[in-house]
């Protein structure tokens, strides 16, 4: 009979982080899928990587998710381990990627190219990416960045005063100074409105986000604990506001909790995003190059046409169909075939 774990580092990360919850919440589907016959394995620190993987079970299949500062470490220790096991049995690796460094990654190193050639299959957040990595012969499907929670209901926006949150690492490649001109320009427009955020801020960027705090419709609100949390929070909201041009952006977390809020987001054209957020119908995408400016005539379009609760129902039909847990375990059971 066929073993099966999982291999991560989220005991090792703040909770918080986006590569920890994709973790948590791909552990807690294998174990569905698997009626519990998943061991999880909190790797630690690197060396243990080459000792756990030589003491699995001599027929194994394996799933790994970690971030970009573990995947050399882990490659070289998987190439090792199967050389050493090639007579004890059959090992299989099915590699999920947080994140969307792995294509360049895979093109500028051969180490990880190989490794993940290797693989049975490597499951990244869009289909952009996949045919990045097919491009290099790398064996790549969509596996969604996907939460099990529960939809909300589509909404009305705010009556008197418009409401914008960011729930994100407060870092200067996040866009949260484009954030807060956007809501700057909607004041001068006469269209009054607040802008609160929600994160950890980068420590290099700390003094520049709070003088950017004194003015009076911007608030930090500090971090949220959970999911749950961080859906109720935004569902008090009418857009969740993303202008990033953080280099790994892939499927941004917040992006998939505020549709399951029912919120619609206005994010920046940056790498993957317009596959990730359909412009006209769950939010806006707009370019980086004039993005308060351009955001705000589009919101000022949106809400005068009365089209709000279009986007808002849009977007909590999009967490049901694509970041749902039922279209992660179609999505596991389409790229690994059948688990035995």
């Amino acid at each position: 009979m066929t073993s099966f774990y999982f291999f991560s580092n989220f005991g090792q990360l703040d909770s918080r982080n986006g590569q920890v919850q994709k973790a948590l919440s791909i552990s807690s589907l294998l174990q569905t899928v698997l009626n519990g016959r998943c061991q999880l394995i909190d790797v630690g620190h690197h060396w243990w990587y080459l000792l756990r993987l030589l003491h699995l079970a001599s027929d194994c299949c394996v799933f790994g998710s970690l971030g970009r500062n573990g995947i050399r470490a882990f490659a070289i220790a998987y190439v090792c381990a199967r050389a050493v096991r090639f007579r004890r049995g059959r090992m299989r690796l099915y590699f999920f990627v947080v994140g969307g460094w792995i294509a360049e990654l895979a093109t500028r190193d051969p180490l990880i190219r190989s490794f993940l050639r290797s693989c049975s299959g490597v499951l990244v957040e869009t289909q952009a990416l996949a045919n990045d990595l097919s491009s290099v012969g790398v064996r790549a499907s969509v596996f969604p960045n996907f939460r099990i929670l529960a939809e909300a209901r589509p909404k009305a926006a705010s009556e008197n005063v418009l409401r914008l949150c960011f729930c994100s690492r407060i870092r200067a490649d996040k866009g949260p100074i484009e954030a807060i001109a956007l809501a700057r320009e909607l004041n001068a427009r006469g269209w009054p409105t607040i802008i609160d955020f929600y994160g950890p801020c980068d420590a290099k960027f700390r003094q520049l986000f709070f003088d950017a705090c004194q003015e009076s419709f911007v608030t930090y609100r500090g971090t949220y604990s959970d999911l749950e949390s961080a859906t109720q929070i935004m569902r008090a909201y009418d857009f969740l506001v993303l202008p990033t041009s953080y280099a790994g952006e892939c499927v941004p977390g917040a992006v998939v909790e505020a549709f399951f809020a029912g919120t619609p987001v206005i994010v920046s054209d940056w790498r993957f995003m317009k596959e990730v957020v359909h412009d006209g119908q769950n939010g806006l995408v707009i370019p980086l190059p004039g993005f308060a400016e351009t955001a705000c005539r589009r919101v000022v379009d949106l809400l005068q046409n009365r089209e709000y609760e279009h986007y808002s129902a849009r977007a909590v039909q999009d967490a049901g169909e694509r970041f749902s847990y039922q279209a992660a375990e179609g999505a596991l059971r389409r790229a690994v075939g059948k688990l035995e």
